[in-house]
């Protein structure tokens, strides 16, 4: 089904999936260059919830099928939801074992909060605003879990970052650190291309 959104959305005409876009009432193609091959694969509470390894072959499938549709696709592949999971890194690099060449990036995730959940600073203040430091530390984790696995591979191509959820949780903070995040995103920002602020609760 992934080749068929691609079709869909990318394709002008004359096919199953454009016809239907264009019966829907979208004659112009939505031109979607960047597609995350699933969403928080490594968490049981996911859908679809598979093993790192699983997933790769079926991320490495889905990308070839959905470049037979449009070359140009920039794909990226399930990280580690959070660098508090229990297969952290070892999930990226069993995963990108499989579909290292297929790929271009690779998602992190992280929420961080002044409580004691997920990420949390337990009502420490100073800890809190210091989260930053945590988020270059899971940045430079990642690029080397990736640069391993290329090295392992032998393979030219290079894997960007797309952070593409992470958000600062305490309101009375949250103007101060969501400007330190910030900044960890420029100071670390040749090795990413997209990076998503998720909605605050």
């Amino acid at each position: 089904m992934a080749a068929a959104l691609v079709e869909y959305c990318n394709l002008d005409k004359g096919t199953k999936w454009s016809d239907l876009r264009r019966q829907h009432g979208y004659e112009k193609t939505h031109d979607v260059k960047w597609w995350c091959l699933g969403n928080e694969m490594d968490g049981g509470w996911q859908i679809g919830h598979m093993p790192a390894r699983e997933y790769g072959l079926k991320a490495r499938d889905s990308a070839n099928q959905m470049r037979m549709v449009d070359p140009s696709l920039q794909l990226i592949a399930c990280g580690s939801s959070n660098p508090g999971m229990g297969t952290y890194l070892e999930w990226d690099r069993q995963m990108l074992e499989e579909c290292y060449d297929q790929v271009d990036g690779i998602s992190l995730h992280c929420y961080y909060r002044n409580d004691a959940m997920e990420s949390g600073a337990a009502g420490d203040t100073s800890k809190f605003l210091s989260f930053n430091l945590a988020m270059e530390d899971q940045i430079a984790e990642v690029i080397g879990v990736c640069d391993y696995v290329r090295a392992r591979k032998r393979s030219r191509k290079r894997l960007w970052l797309s952070f593409d959820e992470w958000n600062v949780w305490y309101r009375r903070a949250a103007a101060t650190g969501s400007a330190s995040w910030r900044r960890s995103c420029w100071r670390k920002s040749t090795t990413w291309k997209m990076r998503c602020w998720s909605a605050a609760s």
